[in-house]
């Protein structure tokens, strides 16, 4: 089969999927992380153009996320009879309204969204959570959907798995604005540093204005560490994995958390909030917390782990392995 694959290129989970769908299909790949300004128009309108021609060789139109790149390739694809599969689970199904945050709060992006979802012979939410957002944005008025988790290709990362000195405490954030800034709880994050100045605390990926406000919120912090991104993951995110005891998500919402996930495999104690689907990632091997009180107890729990107690973290872990997802994506596929 012959696949139109639109999808943010650079990001770990689309390359997952890439390699999952290429194993068995010819794949037309297009980046959907268009920029903005003239710019982004210039990309978008490139993405129509090379989608009118190869929806006549594909067999399939496969979307990760329902936005501004997917509308015209969905469209296409409903009109000329193909299969069409759309990713649900992030900005696409999220809705905050006090930050403003999500497709919905934008009345175009969500025209894009709602309507690329409605074109999806199936769309494939991230996790129950990012399934429930879809139900409750779209009021029931999509055709089929099926939670199939996205996943993390544990064989792999375990060969880079070492038995080091823990000694961070560990978040990464891809966020380059303020709003983003919030959502990932960066703020609140430094100001557990702040409270923990005999801890050795790390931020890793934030861009733009994000990375500048956390420059500038931890300005007087000797215990906190701040690496820009955009970040390889096998070069510089694994290193920081294996020195971690603890992996920290604060987020004020979460569609799945592949960071998480990703942190379980190396033993760094997840310490997260109830909040999306987080919990689903975790299971009970991780530690829910609601006040910084719970925070910095965890924290210091996660240094007291064992090794043992951490290989149940792999173990965790392995419930999202790319090989599960590979299993479901094929037989949906086939069916």
């Amino acid at each position: 089969m012959k696949i139109l694959f639109i999808g943010p290129l650079k990001s770990t989970f689309v390359k997952n999927d890439i390699a999952i769908l290429s194993a068995q299909h010819a794949l037309f790949s297009e980046n959907s992380e268009i920029g903005r300004g003239f710019i982004g128009l210039i990309n978008l309108l490139k993405i129509i153009f090379r989608s009118f021609i190869r929806i006549f060789r594909a067999d399939a139109v496969f979307c990760w996320f329902g936005d501004y790149a997917s509308l015209v390739p969905t469209l296409l694809g409903r009109l000329f009879g193909k299969k069409v599969y759309v990713i649900a689970g992030g900005f696409d199904v999220s809705y905050i309204p006090e930050l403003n945050y999500g497709a919905r709060a934008r009345a175009y992006r969500w025209f894009c969204a709602k309507n690329s979802f409605r074109c999806a012979t199936i769309v494939l939410p991230v996790s129950k959570f990012a399934g429930k957002c879809l139900n409750e944005r779209m009021k029931g008025k999509v055709k089929r959907s099926e939670v199939i988790y996205n996943c993390i290709d544990v064989e792999k990362l375990s060969l880079y798995r070492k038995d080091t000195e823990r000694k961070i405490i560990l978040t990464i954030s891809r966020a380059d604005d303020k709003i983003e800034y919030i959502l990932k709880g960066t703020d609140r994050f430094i100001n557990i540093a702040r409270k923990m100045p005999h801890k050795q605390f790390v931020i890793a990926g934030l861009q733009d204005t994000a990375l500048e406000l956390a420059k500038k919120e931890s300005g007087d912090l000797k215990n906190l560490k701040i690496i820009p991104g955009f970040l390889s993951l096998y070069d510089e995110l694994i290193p920081l994995y294996n020195q971690a005891a603890a992996y920290v998500q604060l987020s004020l919402e979460e569609s799945f958390g592949i960071s998480v996930a990703e942190a379980m495999v190396f033993g760094c104690v997840p310490i997260i909030t109830n909040k999306g689907g987080l919990p689903e990632v975790v299971g009970d091997k991780g530690i829910i917390i609601e006040t910084d009180d719970d925070i910095i107890n965890a924290i210091e729990k996660s240094f007291q782990f064992i090794s043992a107690q951490r290989q149940e973290l792999l173990l965790q872990a392995n419930k999202f392995d790319i090989g599960k997802r590979m299993e479901s994506l094929h037989d949906m596929i086939k069916e």
